[in-house]
């Protein structure tokens, strides 16, 4: 009930930015920079990483069955998975600054973000990073970009015209920066899948060594379920995660190339639907965290 209250609830404050849009009201592009806020926060709430797939889901004891399925060799260690995890979040990071400034329309805050310490970080691992964890010169270009805009953005108070010759200039480098994140993302659902079928390879295994021991099945078929519960609903979450990572990048080239003003009701409406589907994707990975 509180879900259904709250979906309501937004969707009536949404529904009154749409009305006041014809006062130049900037309401619309704050509710799409929050609800994207909202969706990148859930980051963290993904519950998987390239860094756990190299430690979990190559353990040192699988069996040698198993062991000649499974693509993947552990390596002797796990840095460049870690590497990859802390390229994955630099751009995270930068494109969740940049988010933040459109919402709050004035990027005073912005100042206690290290963004040269980012790009820094970000260079360093160039180059360094395994399979889809890579990022190419071109990408890395898009992300210092953008960093330079989030910096000449916190030396005035957004007003319509700057902000909407910042949202053009922005849009092109924003997309590159979210089409290597989505691509990372899709990386790190690939491993998540080919993680749980190397469990469910393994678990198949177990349970035919241990065949006349029934007690014995019964706890790793209980096991298993719960692994599979678990695993299932972190597949979801990436999925649904990707999924609203594309309406963000939408949303903003929707503002980006609208031939009218970016608070004209067209544009409104459109950019408000945006927040809402983007808002609804990261409300259904929250609940997820609650079943």
């Amino acid at each position: 009930m509180k879900s259904i209250c709250k979906r309501m609830s937004y969707a009536i404050c949404l529904g009154l930015l749409f009305a006041l849009s014809s006062c130049a009201n900037l309401g619309h592009i704050n509710s799409y920079a929050k609800s994207s806020r909202l969706c990148l926060e859930a980051h963290t709430d993904l519950g998987f990483s390239f860094s756990q797939y190299c430690t979990d889901c190559l353990p040192d004891n699988l069996t040698q069955s198993v062991q000649s399925k499974v693509a993947d060799v552990k390596p002797a260690d796990c840095s460049l998975y870690i590497k990859a995890d802390s390229a994955l979040l630099i751009f995270h990071d930068i494109i969740l600054a940049y988010i933040s400034g459109l919402e709050k329309l004035s990027n005073k805050d912005l100042s206690t973000i290290n963004l040269d310490g980012m790009v820094t970080n970000l260079k360093a691992l160039q180059g360094q990073l395994p399979g889809s964890g890579k990022f190419s010169d071109k990408q890395f270009g898009a992300a210092q970009n953008i960093v330079s805009k989030i910096v000449s953005l916190g030396l005035k108070t957004f007003q319509k015209v700057k902000l909407k010759k910042t949202i053009t200039e922005v849009d092109s480098n924003l997309a590159v920066v979210l089409n290597y994140y989505e691509m990372a993302l899709q990386g790190l659902q690939s491993n998540a899948a080919l993680c749980s079928k190397n469990y469910e390879d393994f678990v198949t295994d177990e349970i035919l060594h241990n065949a006349k021991d029934v007690g014995a099945k019964n706890l790793i078929v209980r096991d298993y379920q719960t692994y599979k519960r678990e695993s299932d609903k972190r597949a979801t979450a990436i999925k649904l995660y990707i999924a609203a990572i594309d309406k963000i990048k939408l949303g903003h080239h929707e503002l980006a190339t609208s031939k009218t003003s970016i608070t004209s009701q067209v544009v409104t409406k459109h950019v408000i639907q945006y927040a809402q589907d983007i808002f609804s994707l990261q409300e259904q990975i929250q609940n997820l965290k609650s079943k």
